[in-house]
């Protein structure tokens, strides 16, 4: 079993991630897309990394050896992410590359069962990631000093 801090530690890594993007000057053009894809890999890397040690951690006895349980909490939260408003296309982007590598994987490897309530979840996930990348947020238009964000 791990120590605890590195449990406690999992979310903070996204938060640290996308700080630049907070700033008073956050950062344009390329290094803005950077600081986008990096943020949102480490966020649904954290939830990913949450869901494993909820499985095989022995922390919390509910989940322990539970795959099922674990892998629907890693829906929900990835669920909440994709449902945020006014996220960059770089975010929603990534969000959907994931989800679609993670449902693929699921597919490929046979664990995909059409009963399966993290599949579906999953599956459903997916599909609202690539609704939101086509619906939401029109292209940006160029700032006063003629960079684009992502």
């Amino acid at each position: 079993m791990l120590p605890v801090w590195s449990a406690v530690a999992l979310p903070l890594v996204p938060i640290i991630a996308g700080y630049p993007l907070r700033t008073a000057s956050p950062p344009r053009g390329l290094y803005a897309l950077v600081f986008h894809v990096f943020s949102s890999f480490t966020t649904l890397a954290s939830f990913l990394a949450l869901a494993v040690e909820l499985q095989y951690g022995g922390r919390v006895k509910f989940f322990f050896g539970q795959a099922e349980p674990a892998a629907l909490v890693f829906a929900a939260l990835t669920a909440s992410v994709v449902s945020l408003r006014q996220r960059s296309t770089a975010k929603r982007a990534v969000n959907l590359l994931a989800l679609g590598g993670i449902v693929w994987n699921r597919v490929t490897l046979g664990t995909a069962s059409p009963t399966s309530p993290s599949f579906i979840a999953l599956v459903g996930c997916l599909g609202w990631a690539v609704k939101k990348l086509l619906t939401d947020g029109a292209p940006r238009p160029p700032d006063a000093d003629g960079y684009v964000t992502f």
